[in-house]
């Protein structure tokens, strides 16, 4: 969801849709990508966490797992448990209380998903460095995945991958300074820690 606290509220003119259409937007966009993965697969999962701009208010501060995008998510579990013949098999995955990321399985290799704004573009590697120093799950993790840079990218070391995924409308203007990333979402292939078949959709 664009929200309405980013930037002080100052978007909220240029935002298309009201808050509740955002997210019924969001919450109808993620059925629909359950409803064409579930006979896909023995095992889905949807793992959401909250960004920036799913806070709901900043007047006071809230927990970071509490945002309009983990809601929505919640709110799809809540749907898929009604019919478990067909969806009995998907797992939605929202970070633990007063978390804004989450390390998982994802088959045999381990991820941690994050919406970005936790470390200044550029700096994920340190994050991980600073959570290992910290002693959080993240030490774990064999990739990293984010999309608060709104831009394709990806980076690595010797044992981790950086994945980030573009926007689908191209990314702001304010944050591009007026050029546009490539839309799209990112598919890919991940097999003990290693990286193959990544694609732009």
């Amino acid at each position: 969801c664009e929200g309405n606290v980013s930037q002080g509220g100052r978007n909220m003119w240029r935002t298309q849709l009201t808050m509740t259409e955002q997210m019924r937007l969001l919450r109808r966009l993620f059925m629909h990508t359950v409803e064409r993965f579930a006979p896909l697969s023995d095992e889905v999962f949807l793992d959401v966490t909250n960004g920036n701009h799913d806070q709901t208010q900043r007047f006071q501060e809230t927990r970071p797992d509490d945002g309009h995008a983990t809601e929505q998510a919640i709110s799809v579990s809540d749907a898929l448990e009604l019919n478990a013949a067909a969806f009995g098999h998907v797992t939605v995955r929202v970070p633990p209380l007063d978390q804004g990321y989450m390390t998982v399985p994802v088959g045999d290799s381990i991820m941690t998903v994050a919406h970005g704004h936790q470390w200044r573009r550029g700096q994920s590697l340190n994050w991980i460095a600073n959570q290992a120093l910290n002693a959080t799950n993240v030490a774990a993790c064999q990739f990293l995945q984010h999309g608060h840079e709104h831009q394709y990218s990806v980076s690595t070391t010797a044992n981790r991958t950086v994945i980030c995924s573009p926007a689908y409308d191209g990314g702001s203007l304010w944050l591009a300074n007026g050029s546009a990333g490539r839309r799209g979402g990112l598919s890919y292939v991940t097999r003990s820690g290693e990286l193959s078949d990544l694609r732009l959709v």
